[in-house]
Formats: C-alpha cells, sequence, structure tokens
C-alpha cells in the first residue's frame, strides 16, 4: 500500500489529537512554506531525496513546535529552497538548534554559535566572535579557501559520455523530458537545478542503472556511481572490505584509497558506526578504486564538512586527467569551486515531456 504525502505529514498532527477538520489544512500550510505544496498527493515512493528532506521538514513544521532541532536540514536543497527553508524555520518563533555543514546560510540567520570537534566544545559565542574565531581557526566555514589545481588543459575532443534526446519514465508518473549531455576526459561538469528536476534519474541514465524511454546514451570504457544515501548498499562488516568488494578483495589497494579519502586508521571500523559524511567519503572510496572512466557523483558533498569538502575538491581536481567526471549538486559553493562548466536541469518531473 502506497503511502502518499498528505498522509505522511497528517501523521504527527492526528498523534497531537488535531481535529480531523483542521489536518488537510494545516498539512498543506506546512508543506507550501518548504515549497512542496505541489507534491500533496504524491506517493512518497515517488520524491527524490531533496523532496523527501522537504516532506520531512513540513511534517515537523506541522506540528508547530517551540523548539526546533534540525540535523543538517538543507543537506539535500536545491539552493533556492534551502534559503526559503530557513527563512521559514526562524520566522515560526519556535527556538531552532541546526546542526549544519553547510554554514553560510544558517550564519546568516544565527544569534549564536557553537563549534564542536573531537567530541569537544571549541567554541560558544555570539555570532560576530564566532565569525571571527572561525576566520582564524576554520576559515573553510566560512567559505571555499583552497587553491585548487588548474583546470585541465588536456581535455579530450571525443566524449566518454553522451546523452541525446533522454526522456524518462517512472511507474507513476509522465515521462519527463533531460537535457543533453557531453562529457570529456579531463573535464569536470556539475549537474544542477531544482529538487525533483531528475538529476539524479540522468545520472543513473548515464552509469546504465536505468534504461531511457526513448533517446540515445553513448559510453565509452567503465562508469562508477556514488549514489544518494550510502548507508542503504554498504553490506560489509569492516570500511576495508567494503571498498575491496570493487577490487576482488584487494585490502592493500582499498587500504590506499581509504587514505586518500581521509580515512586512514577507519580500516576496520563498521560501516554503519561511521557518520554520516564518512560513510560518504567511504561510498566514494568504494567508487574510485574501481578506477572508473565516467565518473559520476550524485550529492558527494551531503554531511561532509567544508574542510573535508576542500579535499574532495582537491582530489578532484588533480585526478581529473584520468577521466570524465559529473558532479550532482544542489552545493552552488561546491560546484562553483570545483566545476569546469554547469549543465542546468529544469523543472524535470513535474512536466511531462514532449515524446
Amino acid at each position: 500500500m502506497l503511502t502518499h504525502v498528505a498522509a505522511e505529514v497528517a501523521f504527527g498532527l492526528e498523534n497531537l489529537g488535531t481535529p480531523p477538520g483542521e489536518i488537510r489544512a494545516q498539512a498543506a500550510a506546512a508543506l507550501a512554506s518548504v515549497g512542496a505544496a505541489h507534491l500533496l498527493e504524491r506517493p512518497t515512493s515517488a520524491l527524490s531525496g531533496g523532496e523527501l528532506q522537504r516532506l520531512c521538514l513540513a511534517s515537523a513544521l506541522a506540528l508547530r513546535p517551540r523548539l526546533l532541532l534540525l540535523d543538517e536540514p538543507t543537506s539535500q536543497l536545491d539552493p533556492e529552497a534551502a534559503a526559503a527553508f530557513l527563512d521559514t524555520a526562524t520566522r515560526t518563533g519556535a527556538a531552532v538548534v541546526i546542526s549544519e555543514q553547510r554554514p553560510a546560510r544558517p550564519l546568516a540567520h544565527a544569534f549564536r554559535v557553537v563549534f564542536l570537534a573531537g567530541g569537544r566544545i571549541e567554541l560558544d559565542a555570539p555570532i560576530a566572535d564566532a565569525e571571527r574565531w572561525l576566520a582564524l581557526h576554520h576559515p573553510s566555514f566560512l567559505g571555499p579557501q583552497p587553491e585548487l589545481p588548474a583546470q585541465s588543459d588536456e581535455v579530450s575532443s571525443a566524449p566518454l559520455l553522451t546523452c541525446r534526446g533522454l526522456s524518462f519514465a517512472y511507474a507513476d508518473g509522465p515521462p519527463f523530458a533531460l537535457p543533453e549531455l557531453e562529457l570529456r576526459r579531463g573535464e569536470i561538469v556539475a549537474l544542477v537545478g531544482p529538487n525533483g528536476s531528475g538529476k539524479s534519474t540522468l545520472a543513473r541514465l548515464a552509469t546504465g542503472l536505468l534504461e531511457p524511454r526513448t533517446g540515445k546514451i553513448e559510453r565509452l570504457g567503465r562508469a562508477g556511481l556514488l549514489l544518494q544515501d550510502p548507508g542503504r548498499y554498504l553490506v560489509t562488516e569492516r570500511a576495508e572490505e567494503e571498498v575491496a568488494l570493487g577490487v576482488g578483495g584487494d585490502l592493500g589497494r582499498a587500504r590506499q584509497q581509504l587514505a586518500r579519502v581521509g580515512l586512514a586508521g577507519f580500516e576496520r571500523r563498521h560501516p554503519r558506526d561511521l557518520s554520516s559524511g564518512e560513510r560518504e567519503r567511504l561510498a566514494l572510496a568504494c567508487v574510485l578504486v574501481t578506477e572508473p572512466e565516467v565518473l559520476v557523483l550524485d550529492e558527494p558533498t551531503r554531511g561532509v564538512d567544508p574542510e573535508r569538502k576542500d579535499e574532495l575538491a582537491r582530489l578532484l581536481r588533480v585526478e581529473a586527467p584520468r577521466r570524465g567526471t559529473l558532479v550532482v549538486t544542489n552545493d552552488d559553493v561546491f560546484a562553483a569551486q570545483v566545476a569546469d562548466r554547469t549543465v542546468s536541469v529544469g523543472a524535470g518531473r513535474g512536466e511531462p515531456a514532449l515524446v
């Protein structure tokens, strides 16, 4: 039995004893407050990662809490939706505590900053004092800092990946069109667009995980895909074993790759004991160790702190000449930081394709 968005938001209201005649209006208002009114009758199974995050935020806001505790609330939201949500959250009248790895927008709304590192509070200060402290001790939390390697001047003329005339349809929806895309060895392309526009769908089509309804995909060499939410597909007992799965159990190569993504010393840790950002880096190691010619990363900075994000940008730029890299992202700062060029996906699934 399918669960629909309206029922998901209504669930908490029902448990609070909200009068039945008021539930639908409150649910609709909560969805509208996060830019998701159009999702009201959609099944939850048909939502993108960003749309699911909007749904969870609406479910919390519908309860009209006095205290909002938000853990990475904008990690999968497009920039416009992230800004709108933070504006909404700060207008509710509730006390708001945000744990966030993309601090620029929350800092613009914050009165106080608490900085945690190694299980300890390193700072608890008003916003002005906190910004001065961050600039001195952790400047990457205020914006991208690293001097990245220059963009490659050795871009291949022949594309490794070509997508033309693509459309796709999920079982519960109409067909929708996707943009044309070419990816060459030596370049990094950022794929951006609103939540639900089809970015992750195009990533799956590009790597062969899905088949298009219409159109043509040409791909040279091995493709590797980093999916959203890697916790769903980690299967072994140790991090090194997880990475070694893709290279015939070669633990030596696995350990080298873990070190390259900043997880040296984590080799024997259980993957599900890692934080969200650490699992993201573990999943990235699982993909990179196979040395794909076409590398597709779907929201690779989700749950990753700014300093690790800078390291990832540097790693992708250093390795750019080895492959073509497509980065699907709602992180506009990271896209500007790492990509040679940007491809935008439009309104997407809400609008049928002319096919």
